[in-house]
C-alpha cells in the first residue's frame, strides 16, 4: 500500500479491540469520572472489592463455562449493563466519550469524530447500545469483559477497579471500534456511489441511477441505502484503496488503479462485480 493515504489514528478499525488489558492507573481514573457523574456505586468500599473478589472467586471455580457459570454471569452481565447504559449515552451524547476512548489508546478517527456530533439522539443510543451488547460482527462490553476481564484475569478486584468501571472501560474501547468502523463504511459507501460507472449488459446501472437528477429524491434515499448496505460486504482490500483514494486524495480512477498495481480496466471489472451485487440487494428488497 502507497504511503500517500492520509494516516489515521486506527489502520485497521473494524477489528476487535487489541487492548486486553485496561491499565490501573486509567481505570482510577475513569472511576473518578463516574463518580462525578453519580455513576460510581454507594457502599464502602472495602466492602465491594471483597465481595466483588468472592463473586470472581466462584465464576472462577467454574472455569468460565458450563451452565452454572453462565447463569450467573447473566445475572451479572445484566447488572453490568444496567450500569453502563445511561453512562455511555451521557458520554456519547456529550463527546467525552472521545476523551476515555484515547485514554484506552484507542483514538476515534478525526473525521469520524466530527461526523458523530451531528448523531440524533437515536443514533447516540444506537452506538451506546451497540458498544454494550455487541453485534453479530464486532463484540462489545460484555464480550470484552468475559473474554479479557474474567477468562484472561485481567480484571482484579483487589486492584481497586470494580467491575462497574472495568466494564465501562470495556465499552469504551469497543466504542472505538463501531465509531471507526462505521466512518469507514461510510466513506468507502460515499466513495462507491461516486465511482464512475459504464452500462453494462444487465441493464442501467444503480450509481447512474442515483445520480440521475430525475430520479425521485425517495427513491435515491432508498438506492444510497442499498449501497451502503451492499459496501459492507466490499471485502477486497485493493478497492478500497481504490475508493479511499478517490475519496481522501481526489485521485481519479485510473491513478488509484495505478497506486494498487492494477489497471483501470482491472479496477472497473471488480467495481462491476461489486455494483452488480448492489443491484441484487436492491431488487432483493423490493416487493
Amino acid at each position: 500500500m502507497n504511503s500517500e493515504l492520509p494516516p489515521t489514528e486506527d489502520p485497521a478499525p473494524d477489528r476487535a479491540p487489541s487492548l486486553v488489558e485496561l491499565p490501573e492507573g486509567i481505570l482510577a481514573q475513569v472511576e473518578a469520572e463516574l463518580a462525578a457523574h453519580g455513576g460510581s456505586t454507594a457502599g464502602d468500599p472495602a466492602a465491594q472489592r471483597a465481595a466483588e473478589a468472592r463473586i470472581l472467586e466462584i465464576l472462577r471455580a467454574e472455569q468460565f463455562t458450563g451452565p452454572r457459570f453462565e447463569r450467573l454471569f447473566g445475572k451479572m452481565a445484566h447488572r453490568l449493563v444496567g450500569y453502563a447504559f445511561p453512562i455511555m449515552r451521557h458520554w456519547i451524547g456529550s463527546g467525552h466519550i472521545f476523551d476515555e476512548c484515547l485514554k484506552f489508546r484507542r483514538p476515534i478517527i478525526k473525521q469520524a469524530r466530527a461526523a458523530a456530533s451531528e448523531w440524533t439522539l437515536e443514533e447516540q443510543e444506537a452506538f451506546a447500545i451497540d458498544s454494550i451488547i455487541g453485534t453479530d460482527a464486532m463484540q462489545g462490553g460484555v464480550q470484552f469483559f468475559l473474554n479479557y476481564g474474567l477468562r484472561k484475569g485481567n480484571w482484579d478486584p483487589q486492584k481497586g477497579a470494580s467491575s462497574g468501571t472495568y466494564f465501562v472501560g470495556a465499552c469504551a474501547c469497543c466504542f472505538a471500534s463501531f465509531c471507526n468502523k462505521w466512518w469507514k463504511d461510510k466513506v468507502l459507501a460515499e466513495a462507491m456511489l461516486s465511482s464512475p460507472a459504464e452500462a453494462d449488459e444487465e441493464g442501467e446501472d444503480l450509481l447512474q441511477r442515483i445520480a440521475d437528477t430525475s430520479v425521485d429524491p425517495a427513491d435515491a434515499v432508498v438506492l444510497r441505502d442499498s449501497a451502503a448496505r451492499a459496501m459492507a460486504q466490499v471485502k477486497d482490500p485493493k478497492i478500497q484503496e481504490v475508493l479511499l483514494r478517490r475519496s481522501y486524495l481526489g485521485q481519479t480512477q485510473a491513478e488509484a488503479a495505478t497506486a494498487v498495481d492494477l489497471t483501470p480496466k482491472a479496477v472497473e471489472r471488480r467495481l462491476h462485480t461489486h455494483r452488480k451485487n448492489m443491484r441484487d440487494d436492491d431488487d432483493q428488497g423490493r416487493p
